[in-house]
Parts: structure tokens; sequence; C-alpha cells
């Protein structure tokens, strides 16, 4: 698979980084993928709803009439499930909603959502930014030049934080950044777009013992 470089000003240079995909794996595992969102969406959940049973109530426990002799009904206390104001039948009460799934399919699903951005194009690798300052107005510009401002979209940077970036990048909207090696599946099927930089691209590649070749343009057309 090939991708083009772009520069800091968001236009294509004659550099296109090639490498084997295959080292994500030979497939998108689509099973996998639905595992691992869920048990985030499910992590993501709070878990606070409560309600209260005929035991949380406050009213007497009296019984409201007697048993014969009204021509009424006969009934419990007003606390009650079928009274106003009773208790809740098999109501929601606070739980934790988080599982996990192994280490192992965690990490095959990390990997199949890579393929997946790599396979239909919607990762895009930048030189760098080269920010002195933060500037949200340069980050913008350069999401517009490459066409993801109005998509959601993911800036990921190498190891080494990137304070400048992080603050000129956190007020554009629908847009993040996190280090690479803390991607995960949800993270990156959530977001439309992946811009990576150049080296933490090569982070990302390395990681998994692959190999990244750096080719020039004109090669690639002026083969004989």
């Amino acid at each position: 698979m090939r991708l083009p470089v772009y520069d800091k000003d968001g236009n294509r240079t004659d550099e296109i980084l090639e490498f084997d995909e295959k080292i994500f794996g030979e497939e998108v595992k689509k099973a996998l993928l639905k595992e691992a969102v869920l048990m985030y969406e499910a992590r993501k959940r709070q878990g606070t709803h409560s309600t209260k049973t005929r035991s949380d109530c406050a009213g007497s426990g009296r019984k409201l009439w007697r048993q014969k002799g009204t021509g009424r009904a006969r009934v419990g206390p007003a606390r009650a499930p079928h009274w106003k104001g009773g208790g809740t039948v098999f109501g929601p009460h606070p739980r934790d909603y988080s599982y996990s799934i192994p280490k192992k399919a965690k990490r095959k699903a990390t990997e199949s959502a890579w393929l997946a951005k790599f396979q239909d194009r919607e990762v895009i690798v930048i030189e760098d930014f080269a920010l002195e300052a933060p500037k949200t107005s340069a980050v913008h510009e350069v999401l517009s030049t490459l066409g993801v401002v109005k998509s959601k979209t993911l800036i990921g940077t190498s190891k080494e934080r990137d304070d400048i970036l992080l603050k000129s990048a956190r007020n554009i909207p629908r847009t993040s950044v996190e280090v690479v090696s803390r991607l995960n599946a949800y993270s990156l099927l959530y977001n439309n777009k992946i811009l990576l930089t150049k080296k933490a691209f090569n982070e990302l590649i390395s990681d998994r013992n692959g190999e990244v070749k750096s080719l020039k343009r004109e090669s690639l057309y002026n083969k004989k």
C-alpha cells in the first residue's frame, strides 16, 4: 500500500510511503470489531440510574381498608406498585456495565480497525505541523486544505507529547489529538479521518515489525 505525504501547509509532496498492510492482518474481522465497540460503549455508561421499590417509598405499610365487608377490591398498603406513588417493579438500579474482552482480542480488533482505515483510504500522513506556539488558525487551515475540517478527525502524534498541537486543536470542533500508541478500535472507528504525523506513522509501522519505504513520485511514473 502506498500513502502520499503532505507538508505542513496541507499540500501534497513528492514523497510516498510504501508498506505492507498485511502486518495488520489478512482481513478485517468485523465480528471482533463489533465485540470491541460494544465493550468500549458499555464502559462509557455511567450506570447511575435508580428506581424505588415498594420498600423504598414513603408511606405506611398499613392495609388501606379491611379485607372484607366494604364492597371494594381487597388491597394492601399504598406503597404497592399499582398505586400512584408506589414502588416500581423490576426497575433499574445502579450497576457497573463495564466488562472486558481478552487482551489478544483487543489487540486484534485494533489491528483490524487500522486495516479497515487504510483500505478505505481514511488515513492521511503529514510531515509535521511545526508549530512554535499554540495557534488554532494554523491547524484549522491545514485541515481545511486537506478537506477534513467538517469530518470527525483524529490527529495521531508520536510518543512524545505535543502540548502545542494539543492546545492548537482542542478548540476545533470534531477534532481530537491522541498519541498513536494509545489508539484503540473504538477511537479509530469513531472518527471519519485519521491524520498522522510522519513520525507517528513510522512508529505505528515499526511497532508491528513492518518496513516503510520512502519513494519519490517521479520514480512511480517514470519506470522503464
